[in-house]
């Protein structure tokens, strides 16, 4: 399920998640890679964190009725 939810996620902000939580880069680390600005990267993590709680609250509510 959680494959499906960061499928829902544009390139960058899978990419930007993954150096984050998975590499454990700060932002300006992720901001040097990724060729962004500071605020840039901050926002990609961000939404990209809030797409995958809107998505993962679907799925827990779609098994909890079955």
């Amino acid at each position: 399920k959680l494959e499906k939810a960061l499928a829902q996620l544009s390139k960058r902000q899978r990419e930007a998640i993954y150096l984050k939580y998975s590499e454990g880069l700060d932002y300006e680390q992720i901001c040097e890679l990724m060729d962004l600005q500071y605020q840039s990267v901050r926002n990609l993590i961000s939404t990209g964190l809030q797409r995958l709680r809107e998505n993962i609250v679907w799925v827990v509510i779609f098994f909890l009725k079955f």
